[in-house]
């Protein structure tokens, strides 16, 4: 199964660019829970077709993500499953998910329907992680100056 996870991230379309994320959504804002920017492959799922997307933002309850096309009318009424390939994970994080709202033209945001609580303390320890890492960085930009 890490094969499997390798072989995705080897193939993956998106070129990780840091710099091009989006300014954190409104929606964001206003949440409870810890919700923050990342930038990780989704296998996106509906039925037989299967999507690669790109999270742009994560929290315990959902995922913001970039698809290569809008959805359509139906497929936003579609539950989707979702497989979540966290960077230092041998295995992927899987979900069911529903489009909660439409953030921009091929921007969805997507709602957890049914994930086991490991693997939603997997999704909070990475973000724990993105968050240590970028004050780490932080903090030596600011002693370099």
């Amino acid at each position: 199964m890490a094969q499997a996870a390798y072989d995705v991230r080897a193939i993956w379309p998106y070129k990780s660019h840091r710099t091009s994320l989006p300014p954190l959504s409104p929606a964001s804002e206003r949440s409870i829970g810890l919700r923050g920017r990342t930038e990780f492959p989704v296998l996106l799922c509906e039925g037989a077709h299967a999507t690669h997307c790109l999270a742009l933002e994560l929290s315990a309850t959902g995922v913001l993500v970039r698809r290569g096309r809008e959805l359509s009318e139906r497929e936003q009424q579609s539950l989707f499953k979702l497989e979540l390939f966290l960077p230092q994970r041998a295995r992927p994080v899987r979900v069911l998910a529903r489009v909660a709202r439409r953030a921009e033209p091929e921007v969805y945001a997507l709602r957890f329907v049914m994930i086991s609580d490991v693997d939603r303390l997997t999704l909070m320890e990475h973000l724990d992680r993105e968050r240590r890492e970028s004050l780490e960085l932080l903090h030596e930009v600011e002693l370099s100056s």
